[in-house]
């Protein structure tokens, strides 16, 4: 019977949070008068070692029926007493904790009120244990295998090193190969690596893999489970050439009669309707850009050039989509950003026709396989004699991205020392208000590009278009204002805008397919961003540009930090704990209106059709209690939050 139960009470003094906050001993007094209330201790830190033994001990040698303790957030702190007390011998279960923390100490400034609403708070606790039930711990298998979601860096590394590992990894772009903005690069900071000499011997390995999956272009469009037992949705789309089959030959192209601007290329020259994403791309082959083809635009035609110019037969015009379902444990999700629109920052200048660049355009013309075979020349075949680099192009102003990168800069230093190799006698300026260079080596980077011979052109930096751009006959005119407050000038022959980067245009959609946080700019974000790539959502990390703006390394980094985090949650053999506090569904109470299914963000519950119920899928529950709430016929009860405990213990707080 309830009225037997002994509880024991324990509260943490938090180091003088709580207890130099409130009277201490008035509430011993007063929860020491509950009938049930056999002991009340009171403990520095009840949560430091120290404290974890006091309560072990009296735990082994009183052995109350329940415990209660007061002090700090529940969150931080109940995994780890409930570990006190099965080391105990107690069910973990039947423990009750009050927040005297952040629910008294610290938001009441009164310390005889925040007496009072501890006192409260405590009554309500042990009334609430008096009711509480021990709990089974059970375990399912832990799947794992691991999607990865992206075309970035960090997303090919993780799902290399993942396969090192022995892991069944599906990675899934929706890019027509993953390599994302690393492969449009020529160099690499600090050193100014080949960019591609980075990329490509990843790309192979990747290829080759027994134990990645490829599908690309491809989308998840569900994601269902929890940790350990998720089930992906995967929609793959068709790309009209059989990969195996295709030899990349060029035949299918020179036959194809359409032509538009390439994407790969910044639009700076054009492709073919049937096209290789770009040198080295993966799965080997073409694919057909379905938006532009003939056959499939609103008045398609029955045109067949490339199929019939093909010697593999490698086209395939019928072929579609695939749905399926995979199950993984974990999914990494690490999608490319996007350079900001340059078009956006100085419209009338960039026409198509200009000698206005993006700092990526830029960066195009020293690839031998780019627009211009590696020359870095102008729209007129010329090389440019004086070339000025502009920071912060859309940066850190309110019209357009309110942040800086933390990249520009370093891509800015970095084109001009291509530039200055390439063309020697060429005038280049960096023209800047703050240089952000971070890491170890950004100082002296910047350093040895001015001693090669770029020129620093500080103005101040305007919170908007901080430099106007006049496109003439003889070239550019960059107009801003300089240190001294007065107007200034530079007469070049081209401009290069250092553009930041943004989240990726599919990061809405992953948002909420994932169930991700974004933060107030938009990128995608972990719970712990300073400790971890966890987000709250449980197996699921983020890494990658889209998790924020970053260089290379720290991208690796991220996606390594991923892959660590996975591997030791997901080990073979062990198996994952089911939610103890999962819902419970009467099956003689429901009425099997479906409410709860349609309420359920984790889908872990199904309608039984034969009996016309719904059916909780143990595995999945995560005790989140949103079907308890929204059942109408009281058909659904939460263990450890049963509608009983509740009662008991708003009746403890109210009589308190």
């Amino acid at each position: 019977m309830i009225s037997d139960l002994e509880v024991a009470v324990y509260l943490c003094e938090s180091r003088g949070h709580v207890s130099d906050e409130l009277e201490l001993d008035a509430v011993v007094e007063t929860i020491s008068e509950h009938p049930n209330v056999t002991d009340v201790r009171t403990h520095e830190l009840l949560c430091g070692p120290d404290g974890h033994d006091l309560l072990r001990s009296e735990i082994r040698e009183n052995e109350p029926d329940r415990i209660v303790v007061g002090g700090g957030s529940l969150k931080d702190k109940r995994p780890g007493f409930e570990t006190v007390l099965e080391s105990a011998g107690m069910n973990p279960f039947l423990l009750q904790m009050v927040d005297l923390r952040e629910q008294c100490s610290w938001v009441t400034d009164d310390p005889e009120a925040t007496t009072e609403k501890a006192c409260r708070l405590l009554r309500g606790g042990v009334e609430r244990a008096l009711h509480l039930e021990p709990l089974a711990r059970e375990t399912v298998a832990y799947d794992t295998g691991v999607l990865v979601y992206g075309e970035s860096i960090a997303a090919i590394d993780a799902a290399l090193q993942l396969a090192v590992a022995d892991r069944q990894v599906y990675l899934v772009t929706e890019a027509d190969s993953p390599g994302g903005l690393l492969v449009q690069k020529e160099f690499l900071y600090p050193k100014d690596q080949c960019a591609p000499c980075r990329a490509a011997p990843k790309l192979k390995e990747l290829d080759q893999s027994d134990d990645v999956e490829l599908i690309a272009p491809g989308q998840v469009t569900s994601v269902r489970g929890v940790a350990g037992n998720f089930e992906i949705t995967i929609e793959s789309e068709p790309r009209y050439v059989d990969s195996e089959a295709c030899i990349p030959c060029d035949r299918c192209v020179d036959a194809c009669p359409v032509s538009v601007p390439d994407e790969f290329e910044f639009e700076l020259t054009d492709r073919a309707a049937i096209y290789e994403p770009f040198s080295g791309s993966i799965p080997g082959g073409y694919v057909i850009d379905e938006e532009n083809c003939v056959r499939f635009d609103e008045s398609p035609t029955d045109c067949t050039e490339c199929a019939d110019a093909c010697p593999m037969d490698a086209v395939q015009y019928e072929e579609t989509g695939t749905t399926r379902e995979v199950t993984v444990g974990s999914a990494i999700v690490a999608p490319e950003a996007q350079p900001y629109d340059a078009d956006r920052v100085h419209p009338t200048a960039r026409d198509g026709q200009t000698d206005v660049y993006s700092n990526l355009e830029f960066e195009r013309f020293f690839t031998e396989s780019g627009p211009t075979n590696g020359a870095v020349e102008l729209r007129d075949g010329t090389e440019p004699d004086s070339v000025a680099i502009v920071h912060c192009a859309g940066s850190r102003c309110e019209d357009h991205l309110s942040y800086c990168s933390g990249t520009c800069c370093l891509d800015a230093l970095k084109l001009s020392r291509a530039l200055l190799e390439a063309v020697p006698d060429c005038d280049v300026y960096q023209v800047f208000d703050d240089l952000v260079v971070p890491g170890r080596e950004g100082e002296a980077y910047a350093q040895e590009t001015f001693e090669m011979g770029a020129t620093p052109v500080r103005w101040d930096l305007d919170h908007g278009d901080w430099i106007d751009l006049t496109v003439t006959d003889d070239g550019v005119t960059v107009a801003g204002t300089n240190r001294d407050g007065n107007p200034a000038e530079l007469e070049v022959d081209a401009v290069v805008l250092a553009v930041g980067l943004e989240p990726g245009v599919v990061v809405d959609d992953l948002a909420e397919t994932f169930d991700l946080e974004r933060d107030e700019r938009g990128f995608l974000t972990a719970e712990q961003p300073i400790t971890s790539t966890a987000v709250a959502r449980d197996g699921i990390y983020v890494a990658g540009p889209s998790a924020g703006p970053d260089g290379e390394h720290a991208t690796l980094t991220q996606g390594i930090s991923a892959v660590g985090e996975v591997l030791s949650r997901a080990v073979p053999g062990r198996d994952v704990e089911l939610e103890p506090r999962r819902a419970v569904i009467d099956d003689e109470l429901c009425t099997g209106c479906r409410i709860c299914l349609e309420t359920c963000p984790f889908d872990a519950i199904d309608r039984d059709d034969e009996r016309g119920v719904a059916q909780l899928r143990d595995e999945v529950c995560q005790g989140c209690g949103a079907c308890v709430s929204a059942c109408p016929a009281d058909a659904i009860d939460q263990r450890g939050f049963t509608t009983a405990q509740l009662e008991a213990e708003i009746d403890g707080v109210i009589e308190g």
